[in-house]
């Protein structure tokens, strides 16, 4: 199911290992068409190369919260 729900979900969605530093491990299809990247692509660069220096900040601080 989450397969499925993944794959055929509206957004762009991404599964991120090791935190703030971390890269991608995962991503579907609606996040490469809204980034513009290939799968194999983004699966290749650094978590921070997906946002944009004014939003690095604050995205950052999200996922920190997160992983408390």
């Amino acid at each position: 199911r989450f397969g499925l729900a993944f794959a055929h979900a509206p957004n762009g969605i991404a599964v991120v290992q090791g935190g703030t530093q971390g890269h991608l491990t995962m991503v579907n299809h609606k996040l490469c068409a809204m980034l513009g990247y290939s799968e194999t692509e983004l699966l290749a660069l650094p978590l921070l190369a997906i946002y944009h220096p004014d939003d690095a900040a604050a995205a950052l601080a999200r996922i920190d919260a997160l992983e408390q």
